[in-house]
């Protein structure tokens, strides 16, 4: 089964975003440059994520669809693992830029 969505990007066109499932297996393709070049792409992300906002296309519906494939699979795996390394980053920055305040006001004395 395959479903593809148009959404808006940094280029002129919008870029085709296609979930493939086959068996017990979900892939994701993007026609923008990071997803051509098989790395990490945030259209995908946003569409398995449930974001409707950059789709140009009118299917937007058939989000629940792929959010449905992603259930049980390695892909679904990986976006958990994503969330939780993302939220591990973003508590860190918090604590360095805390760390970077407090060490600013003991050189000052």
């Amino acid at each position: 089964m395959e479903i593809s969505f148009m959404v808006s990007g940094s280029a002129p066109e919008p870029y085709e975003v296609t979930f493939l499932r086959t068996n017990e297996k979900v892939a994701a393709f993007c026609t923008c440059p990071a997803g051509e070049n098989g790395q990490y792409c945030k259209h995908r992300l946003e569409i398995m994520e449930g974001r409707v906002a950059a789709i140009v296309s009118q299917n937007q519906g058939e989000i629940g669809t792929v959010r449905a494939w992603l259930v049980g699979t390695e892909l679904e795996t990986a976006l958990s693992e994503f969330r939780q390394a993302e939220s591990i980053y973003e508590a860190a920055k918090t604590a360095l830029g805390i760390a970077k305040k407090n060490l600013a006001k003991k050189m000052r004395g």
